[in-house]
């Protein structure tokens, strides 16, 4: 396996959309991580955050 440069993308999400049922808790989110970002997804409790 070969190091990442701490300029390479290394998650890049387009345009997400996610809902459950008819509630919608993602409505066309992007973004682009790179090696040593920290990220934070804000919501409320139940909204989806961490599932898959």
């Amino acid at each position: 396996m070969s190091a990442i440069a701490a300029d390479q993308t290394v998650l890049e999400v387009v345009d997400l959309h996610k809902s459950f049922g008819d509630v919608q808790v993602i409505r066309g989110m992007s973004m682009r991580t790179h090696k040593g970002d920290v990220i934070s997804i804000p919501g409320a409790s139940g909204s989806g955050k961490s599932t898959g």
